[in-house]
């Protein structure tokens, strides 16, 4: 049987939106189970369990603490639980805190690390800090919002919180009952491995910078992320910068686009100083002075067709510079954009994810965010792939 040698294969990488007949030699019309890399075809693996099994709690977010020692957990946060998993075990953090019985739609916890300090949020509770010791595991605690006070004694709750530099941002705020989906909250700068002492604004502390502003246009706030020296807030419709300037103000506002947005909280990763990030029928990549479509024509309308907005997460890997993207879908079905660096995959999967999982070959590094979250059932594994071939093959 004759062999027939393919030059440069892995230089392309996958293309199925383009006819078979119509790509270079070199070009892959479909593939799983690997990746493009240097120019060669790189085994890929699957998933496997980390935990041992189901682990009681149906876990919305999953985030990685590293102390000064180098000892990783991950933190995990449940529909009635927080705990720390070491690869081995879990334990609880949350013996000082109160559950408002069970927290609907876990996979609405958002987390963002200051320091030493990971900082949690459930728009349908108050924010939690949990402090990562050298050797020690301290428990959870609620976050104050300025001096002898919580947030829960403000009554105030936020739909999702980032740090940036050392100020904690709260995107979109309920104030007593009154909702503000359009409305920025930033604290004082905490001081080193600290959390901020207060939220309160100058006209109230003095001594204070914190502060507020409403976007106005753009709908409610989605999520945001640091991108270099600025903050990126993400709307429905909208994506606004905030640059930090010093003065009385504290922070100067610029619009970037007000034609698109995001459409979760966690569909966002920073490569090599971009956002690459999902709006409701694009992939889009934004350096902070614009933004770029990376899908045309069959692809895009691919995945405007088959996006679920209700479970969406991207995943982002800084050693291979991938990009996995996970939503819900009427069927599994793999994607690839035009750029080799982008690797979008589209699951179906049903149930809790009562497990963690980590790649194959890399053991000990659980997947933070890309286990979806839909009911209580049977939870389906996420698949990685299972084959590559050319077209015709």
């Amino acid at each position: 049987m004759p062999i027939l040698n393919v030059r440069e294969i892995g230089s392309i990488g996958v293309i199925s939106d383009i006819a078979p007949w119509d790509l270079p030699p070199a070009a892959l019309t479909d593939g799983m189970n690997f990746r493009a890399s240097s120019g060669k075809i790189i085994t890929c693996g699957g998933l496997k369990d980390s935990s041992g099994g189901e682990m009681g709690h149906v876990w919305g977010l999953i985030d990685q603490s590293t102390d000064f020692d180098q000892n990783s957990l991950w933190v995990l946060m449940g529909d009635d639980a927080v705990k720390v998993f070491d690869g081995t075990s879990t334990r609880d953090i949350d013996e000082n805190l109160t559950f408002p019985g069970t927290l609907t739609k876990p996979e609405r916890w958002s987390s963002c690390q200051i320091g030493a300090m990971t900082v949690m949020n459930h728009p349908g509770w108050f924010p939690l800090y949990w402090e990562d010791r050298d050797g020690a595991v301290e428990y959870a605690n609620m976050l104050p919002w300025s001096p002898g006070k919580l947030w829960s004694d403000v009554n105030y709750s936020t739909h999702c919180i980032r740090a940036h530099k050392n100020f904690l941002f709260a995107l979109g705020m309920d104030e007593g009952g009154d909702v503000f989906h359009d409305k920025v909250r930033w604290s004082h700068p905490a001081e080193p491995n600290g959390i901020p002492y207060t939220w309160e604004t100058p006209d109230v502390d003095p001594s204070s910078i914190a502060g507020y502003l409403s976007l106005g246009r753009g709908g409610r706030i989605v999520g945001g992320e640091s991108l270099r020296d600025s903050f990126m807030i993400y709307s429905d419709e909208a994506v606004n910068v905030l640059d930090y300037v010093g003065d009385a103000f504290g922070w100067r506002r610029r619009t970037l686009s007000g034609e698109v947005g995001l459409i979760g909280k966690e569909a966002l990763a920073e490569i090599n100083g971009k956002h690459f990030f999902i709006s409701h029928d694009d992939i889009l990549v934004s350096d902070g002075n614009s933004v770029q479509s990376l899908l045309h024509n069959k692809l895009r309308n691919r995945l405007a067709n088959t996006i679920n907005a209700d479970a969406r997460k991207t995943h982002g890997s800084h050693t291979t510079r991938h990009i996995m993207r996970c939503g819900l879908a009427s069927q599994r079905r793999t994607l690839r954009s035009p750029t080799p660096h982008m690797y979008l995959t589209t699951v179906t999967a049903h149930g809790p994810c009562g497990t963690l999982r980590s790649h194959l070959g890399a053991p000990g590094l659980a997947i933070s965010r890309l286990p979806l979250t839909t009911g209580r059932g049977r939870t389906t594994p996420i698949p990685i792939g299972q084959r590559a071939r050319r077209a015709g093959t």
